[in-house]
């Protein structure tokens, strides 16, 4: 019971930090998408003029942080979920085929909600979604 409450503990601050985190990144979001605005209100909706006033590091530095963000709400997600499964005494038990997760597995991995077979056909899956290809809408046979 105390291991329980230990990983709860340790759980409920990852997630208070990544809230932190989460909302600070969108704040600096919003910041940017402002600005931006602001610069294309001021000097008008010319394309041209456009593409030479906006901060090209504002711009990279947004796309960073929504890359950052992505992975930090991920994170906070299964955060919350693990969170969750605690609370209603399901942790032990893999969330995809329900065997028991050992219990090293939930100490060594305090966000774990899969056994290791499972975990591996996630990460997987997930891989071979990433590597996937569009497939080509233009005949190069002409």
């Amino acid at each position: 019971m105390a291991q329980h409450q230990e990983r709860l503990h340790v759980l409920l601050s990852r997630r208070r930090e990544l809230s932190t985190f989460v909302q600070n990144v969108n704040q600096r979001i919003r910041i940017g998408t402002a600005l931006n605005r602001k610069i294309m209100y001021c000097y008008g909706k010319d394309d041209d003029l456009l593409c030479r006033l906006e901060d090209p590091d504002l711009i990279n530095s947004q796309t960073v942080d929504l890359a950052v963000l992505a992975s930090k709400v991920g994170e906070l997600r299964n955060i919350e979920l693990v969170i969750r499964r605690i609370e209603s005494g399901q942790e032990r038990h893999c969330v995809d085929c329900g065997r028991k997760i050992p219990a090293k597995r939930l100490e060594a991995r305090l966000d774990t909600v899969r056994c290791i077979s499972c975990q591996e056909e996630e990460e997987e899956a997930r891989k071979s979604r990433r590597t996937r290809t569009a497939p080509c809408l233009f005949n190069n046979d002409d």
